[in-house]
């Protein structure tokens, strides 16, 4: 982890990308019952990262100073990242990894889940580091409050 990075704060952003997760399974497993397995996967990615945007800089990460408009480029510009990778993941181990050794329980929700997974230090590190990241001159300050933000 990164110098300055606390274990709580790394522990709560996992908790929201757990409910993230969660929503975008469920999305991913609506979608999927109108639309292909990739297309949902990709629904379902842009719900669960709008959730997950609103409650990161609410709770996990309070201290930028940025404008919301801002935060949410970058943080979307980091999730375009994610989404290539959880889409990558989930489909070569849908339509490769798991049938060629033969996993036949829930091959979706695994291939999905294990995608959404890979995701998850690397998102940390970009939000942290890029989405969420204090300008130079406020460094130090204090976090952001619902009267003070943008």
């Amino acid at each position: 982890m990164p110098r300055g990075t606390s274990r709580r704060q790394f522990a709560a952003f996992v908790v929201v990308g757990i409910v993230s997760a969660v929503l975008s399974l469920a999305v991913r497993y609506a979608a999927n019952l109108v639309i292909a397995f990739e297309a949902s996967v990709v629904v379902a990615h842009i719900v669960g990262m709008l959730f997950s945007f609103g409650v990161n800089r609410l709770a996990v990460f309070p201290s930028s100073d940025r404008p919301v408009w801002d935060e949410l480029g970058r943080f979307t510009l980091v999730n375009v990242v994610s989404l290539l990778l959880a889409t990558g993941v989930s489909s070569w181990l849908y339509r490769v990894g798991l049938p060629a050794i033969r996993f036949a329980y829930a091959p979706a929700l695994t291939a999905h889940f294990l995608g959404l997974a890979a995701c998850t230090l690397p998102s940390f590190l970009g939000h942290k580091l890029f989405s969420f990241r204090a300008t130079a001159d406020t460094r130090g300050t204090e976090p952001r409050t619902e009267s003070g933000s943008s």
